[in-house]
């Protein structure tokens, strides 16, 4: 029983968030028409004529337009990064790569020297060398 009336209560604050986030919405948009009314009179055109209407319309498709590129603008951005991203951790991998391949040289190459010197092939690593002492 109390696990029902947790729900109810969440859902009712999920739905007065949802209609404060409607009303928000509604007073922006009310908002936005009375700048977009107060620039067409300000462009000199009189409310309820054909030439008011048609710079409201091409000043809501400007925003609407402007809205779009942004969108566009921002989608290529988040491509972009995630290129970059992608490119970094693949030179990451191939760098990563390349040192476990140079690790794998030169083990083999040590083992075929013990190899060779365990077979008296090879002189060992100090043979040869002339090291003399003064005192």
């Amino acid at each position: 029983m109390k696990l029902l009336g947790t729900l109810v209560l969440a859902g009712v604050a999920c739905l007065s968030g949802c209609a404060e986030m409607e009303r928000m919405n509604a007073q922006a948009v009310a908002q936005q028409r009375a700048a977009d009314q107060q620039k067409c009179s300000g462009y000199g055109y009189a409310a309820g004529t054909d030439a008011f209407a048609d710079c409201m319309m091409s000043t809501e498709h400007r925003r609407e337009q402007q809205r779009q590129d942004a969108e566009r603008q921002a989608a290529m951005d988040r491509q972009r990064e995630q290129d970059r991203r992608a490119k970094k951790e693949a030179a990451a991998a191939q760098a990563q790569q390349d040192a476990d391949t140079q690790r794998q040289i030169k083990f083999g190459e040590d083992l075929e020297n013990d190899e060779a010197r365990k077979a008296g092939l090879a002189p060992s690593p100090t043979e040869g060398m002339n090291c003399t002492t003064t005192t």
